[in-house]
């Protein structure tokens, strides 16, 4: 288990920062997103944090090869030939590709800039059959794809027509080079009709279309599950949650119900990074277990309801997504396979090195390990000393360096296998983020214990990655 598993002072306040920069840019465009209701201070939000759908008119049309025309009546694209372009081919829609985007233009709010990429997953769901008065619940992904580090996704509006689905706001409304965003859809049927309608994104590299589908039936039988958390005791709770390495995230299933009689609840994790251990604490059957979020990636925990023995006819999950919040952020976890049980206390100790140029390998001060967790590195005053946030000596990890504002040098990452504890060979897995974006994931096989492997260098400020990728017995005895 980890010795210690909370963040030094320098992450509080980073954190602190991230969360003011979110509000701030959610603030600066919620015109042209969904707008929102007062949150619930009293409880779980079941409903996206209250949000409401105030239907999009979508009218406008978009420039280039294929304009496309929203249909605010039936949500269909209607595409047209632009007349002022002789090439262009109403049979075409190009506005679903995840690719660059060069001809599009924002309805005059952003500029279209040729240069960033938007990656959009999915481009439809269907919500297949759901309980008329039931909630089914997805989540949508943005990434900025774009080849250039300084290059910015800029997110104007993301607008769902028709009252039955909703959208809520992303989690960021910039997103940086490499990184992620992600908003929540919902699907609410009030009759047992088809439902079908769009969902349209608004970004400086154009715009995207996702299809949505649904059914309501009728429901006489079974329960309905309703789940949610939020970061920490305080906040609003919602389906789709931001957070960071170390975070603890507490879930509800508040809002859950049936027909009068007693319910019982069955929480279980769906997604999760490679290598992450994360568990519902204090077990998977009470209605609000916590769950410690101890890598970056994404995580999604399903709730199953349960009346008198009859299961909830829609499943409901919460998403999370976990970014690190520092400049470099270097993460190991590792696989005993002979381990039956890697979660448990007894297990192999594997050990990451994070060391600077003039450091000798598991020597203070110039290499930070489980002995030097910290270290003054940088200028008086400034957060810019690396730190090494958990020693895991009895399984798979994670253990994680952090370090903001790093000076200009070469700065050294290798693993060290401390102690197999009887259980044999492992192999470790180091993945390297800069600025938040996972930049390498790099895998190596230790046969025995007692060995040390040099996985990557990295230079600052050009933030280049070499890996000289060697494994040898003990330290080396040379920077």
């Amino acid at each position: 288990m980890p010795k210690n598993d909370h963040r030094l002072d320098g992450g509080e306040t980073m954190r602190s920062l991230m969360i003011l920069f979110l509000g701030l840019s959610l603030m600066a465009c919620g015109d042209d997103l969904q707008k929102k209701s007062a949150p619930d201070t009293n409880g779980p939000d079941n409903n996206l944090n209250n949000e409401t759908n105030n239907q999009a008119s979508n009218n406008g049309t978009v420039q280039g090869t294929n304009n496309q025309t929203v249909d605010p009546n039936n949500q269909t694209n209607n595409q047209t030939v632009d007349p002022n372009n002789p090439n262009s081919n109403n049979n075409t829609n190009t506005n679903n590709q995840n690719t660059n985007n060069t001809n599009n233009t924002n309805n005059g709010t952003i500029v279209v800039d040729p240069d960033v990429c938007i990656l959009v997953d999915p481009l439809s769901i269907n919500f297949g059959d759901v309980p008329v008065g039931s909630t089914a619940r997805a989540v949508v992904t943005i990434e900025n794809c774009s080849s250039e580090r300084n290059k910015t996704l800029l997110i104007d509006s993301v607008e769902a027509a028709g009252d039955r689905f909703i959208a809520s706001a992303p989690l960021a409304t910039e997103v940086p080079y490499g990184l992620l965003t992600s908003f929540a859809v919902e699907f609410k049927p009030t009759s047992g009709l088809g439902y079908s309608s769009q969902i349209v994104i608004e970004t400086n590299a154009g715009t995207r279309t996702i299809q949505l589908n649904g059914t309501g039936i009728a429901n006489t039988t079974c329960p309905t599950a309703m789940a949610s958390g939020r970061v920490g005791t305080s906040g609003n709770f919602s389906g789709n949650i931001a957070a960071i390495p170390l975070d603890t995230v507490n879930l509800s299933a508040a809002g859950s119900m049936g027909s009068g009689g007693t319910l019982s609840y069955e929480w279980s994790v769906l997604e999760r990074p490679t290598g992450s251990n994360v568990r519902l604490s204090p077990n998977a059957t009470v209605m609000n277990p916590s769950v410690f979020i101890d890598l970056a990636g994404s995580y999604r925990f399903e709730l199953r309801v349960y009346e008198n023995g009859v299961e909830s006819c829609v499943p409901a999950n919460v998403f999370v997504r976990a970014t690190a919040d520092e400049d470099v952020h270097v993460q190991l976890v590792w696989d005993t396979p002979s381990d039956p049980d890697q979660t448990d206390p007894t297990g192999t100790d594997m050990d990451i090195h994070y060391k600077r140029s003039t450091g000798v390998w598991n020597q203070e001060p110039g290499d930070i390990f489980w002995r030097n967790r910290t270290s003054d590195w940088g200028n008086f005053g400034l957060d810019d000393d690396p730190s090494l946030d958990i020693d895991d000596t009895d399984g798979a990890g994670p253990e994680n360096v952090n370090h903001n504002n790093p000076t200009s040098d070469t700065y050294s990452v290798g693993v060290y296998y401390y102690k197999d504890n009887g259980y044999g060979a492992s192999t470790a897995t180091v993945r390297i983020y800069l600025n938040g974006a996972l930049e390498t994931e790099r895998t190596k096989l230790f046969p025995t214990e007692g060995q040390f492997w040099h996985a990557a260098d990295l230079q600052i400020p050009s933030q280049t990655l070499t890996f000289p990728d060697t494994l040898i017995a003990g330290f080396p005895t040379s920077p």
